[in-house]
């Protein structure tokens, strides 16, 4: 299915998204890369793994900020036209792309920085395993940033997304890939995957810490920046940090900086679950979720 859409997906990516998802890759470029900054082709440059890099575009993205990165995928069509843009670069990017299954990566525990990976977690078989894998390779301290559409709340938009993604995506990606199978992917995909309210919590079972989301463009799409514990930044304030926030970490990344204040009080909501109890703290224009893992109660999920 991806094979079949690869000449023409980067054109279908630009054309669906009428170019937002650009900017959305970069907003993924400041949230992992913040404090793992240095310069291009310098031996300490952090590594990040780009997971389910498609044809290149978020690994290049990164690499331009002086990283070196590896691009994992399963698709072999993907990956030959990601090494010919990556080829193209001038001067050279520290861009390495290696086909691999997501759910056995082929490195060594505790590999890399950060971690990314742009509208390809919905797609994995099994998402916890995926998570785990993804933790696994990570260092301790290292970021986590996933890119993913989300579902728009709102009589006006909600009505207006789902008429985009229910007949205007089927029917443009059908006409400009000549796959019908792909883009009725897409649509059931993003209505099947957990929403804004729900990835979170997936994360924190799987053994992040310090998680956080952001809508972006009216929550059509949201990032999520977790970390795996250990390292810098990992010694906690008390439980009942400032405003009720759960586990806010003493040294608080700013990847996506401190959570905006709104101009009026933020309501707190507290959700009650066994495994990972969660403050979210609903704010103007967006939503912030600190979530703390308790790694007495959490195992990470294989299944």
């Amino acid at each position: 299915m991806f094979a079949g859409i690869s000449p023409r997906y980067d054109l279908l990516n630009r054309v669906l998204s009428f170019g937002v998802d650009r900017s959305w890759r970069r907003r993924a470029v400041e949230a992992v890369l913040d404090g793992n900054r240095s310069g291009r082709g310098s031996p300490g440059a952090a590594r990040v793994l780009d997971l389910c890099c498609g044809t290149g575009d978020l690994s290049i993205a990164l690499a331009r900020e002086g990283v070196r990165v590896t691009g994992a995928d399963f698709c072999h069509e993907m990956l030959v036209i990601g090494r010919a843009k990556v080829a193209e670069i001038s001067p050279p990017a520290g861009v390495g792309m290696t086909e691999a299954d997501a759910l056995r990566l082929p490195f060594p525990d505790a590999t890399f920085e950060g971690a990314t990976v742009a509208f390809g977690v919905r797609n994995l078989q099994d998402l916890d395993a995926g998570l785990a894998e993804i933790l696994r390779v990570l260092k301790p301290g290292g970021r986590l940033a996933v890119l993913e559409f989300g579902r728009p709340r709102g009589a006006v938009v909600g009505s207006l997304y789902s008429f985009y993604l229910n007949l205007f995506v089927p029917i443009a990606g059908r006409l400009m890939s000549g796959s019908r199978e792909a883009y009725d992917w897409l649509s059931s995909s993003i209505q099947a995957f957990p929403d804004q309210s729900a990835f979170p919590s997936r994360l924190v079972r799987a053994g992040f810490t310090d998680v956080r989301s952001e809508n972006l463009t009216f929550g059509i799409a949201a990032l999520y920046v977790a970390r795996k514990a250990g390292g810098v930044g990992s010694a906690r304030r008390d439980a009942s940090g400032p405003e009720g926030e759960v586990g806010t970490p003493a040294q608080p990344l700013a990847a996506i900086g401190s959570p905006r204040r709104p101009k009026t009080p933020p309501h707190i909501v507290r959700y009650a679950d066994w495994r990972a109890p969660l403050a979210i703290r609903f704010a103007t224009h967006t939503h912030v979720v600190h979530a703390r893992s308790r790694t007495a109660w959490i195992s990470v999920a294989t299944v």
